[in-house]
């Protein structure tokens, strides 16, 4: 290759490669070429904003609720990979599906504070699922709880 030659021919075109006489390099991106990337992140986000709003959740959670999409997404089978799922292609064995929860479902998590309870006070607190493994948002501290 020699110098000023285009060094990714499928991503880029040397008509949309600029170079000023600075020597900084400029490039017009032809966004309809990265189409199925922009409708994916408009579909990720479209669900993320319906998975906070049908929980009730702040949208703070927002990196919870993507972090469970994609955890879901890699289990789903995809036409690219000929029905294949992600996780099988990568790990050469389908999936176990069996720990996936209703994402923003309530759920009571049990904790261990001896010295703050009595044994007759509950040893739970109501919590929402937010994500793997094993995530919660704690509805009355607002705050994630990480359980084992």
């Amino acid at each position: 290759m020699t110098k000023g030659e285009n060094t990714c021919p499928r991503l880029l075109s040397n008509s949309q490669i600029n170079v000023a006489s600075t020597g900084a390099i400029q490039l017009e991106i032809d966004h309809s070429k990265i189409g199925v990337a922009e409708r994916a992140n408009r579909t990720m986000a479209d669900n993320i904003s319906a998975m906070l709003f049908e929980a009730k959740l702040p949208p703070s959670l927002w990196g919870e609720a993507l972090t469970a999409q994609i955890h879901v997404w890699n289990c789903l089978p995809t036409s690219t990979l000929k029905g294949m799922t992600l996780h099988e292609a990568w790990f050469k064995r389908k999936p176990d599906v069996s720990h996936l929860r209703v994402w923003g479902c309530l759920a009571h998590v049990f904790f261990i504070q001896k010295d703050k309870h009595c044994s007759l006070q509950p040893h739970m607190d109501q919590c929402v699922f937010v994500g793997y493994p094993r995530k919660f948002y704690n509805l009355s501290t607002k705050k994630e709880v990480y359980h084992l």
